[in-house]
């Protein structure tokens, strides 16, 4: 529960943009009074068994720390795994073994806001498949396969009985074009 505050409180004052009203606000005050009615009713092994359901959270958080750690169908996967399929199925359980019980009325009230958060996800992926906003990787080794090319296909001449001035160990940075001018430090 104190994860809840301190994220909160953290959020609001450093990321407010990121904390929502439903994803944010209503989600962390609800989060924490199911935590209270869990704990109080003895609830405590099923909650640590929907611990699961927070791999794609991780995985999200992880991947806004850094990017190059974001991959999106990974997310999804475990995203469709845990908060969709795993989750249904608890559902499931729980009514079987007491139908309409606490336990799986619980449960089926988180499991719409996990249908629609992944509905978001699937229209934000739609979304950034039509609209090109960053190079794909295809393209900008293209671009460097045309430079490349561009540098080689203009050989520099060169004077063979001079003694070079430099020794390079590694012929791609002897090209001049990997020279760079001297920098003055005043």
């Amino acid at each position: 529960m104190t994860f809840l505050v301190i994220d909160l409180m953290i959020g609001s004052l450093f990321y407010p943009k990121k904390i929502g009203l439903l994803t944010g606000w209503i989600h962390h005050i609800v989060y924490i009074g199911v935590l209270t009615w869990a704990i109080s009713q003895g609830y405590c092994s099923i909650f640590v068994m929907m611990c699961l359901l927070e791999v794609p959270t991780f995985l999200l958080a992880l991947g806004s720390v850094r990017n190059q750690f974001r991959h999106d169908y990974l997310f999804a996967f475990t995203f469709v795994f845990t908060r969709i399929l795993f989750h249904a199925y608890t559902i499931l359980c729980a009514f079987q073994l007491r139908p309409f019980g606490p336990i799986m009325i619980a449960l089926a009230a988180f499991f719409p806001l996990h249908c629609f958060w992944f509905y978001g996800f699937i229209k934000q992926q739609l979304r950034l498949s039509k609209t090109p906003s960053v190079p794909s990787k295809k393209r900008y080794y293209q671009s460097m396969d045309v430079t490349t090319s561009r540098i080689e296909e203009k050989p520099q001449a060169m004077d063979v009985l001079k003694e070079p001035t430099t020794w390079h160990t590694c012929k791609h940075f002897s090209s001049p074009a990997f020279h760079a001018s001297p920098v003055s430090v005043h």
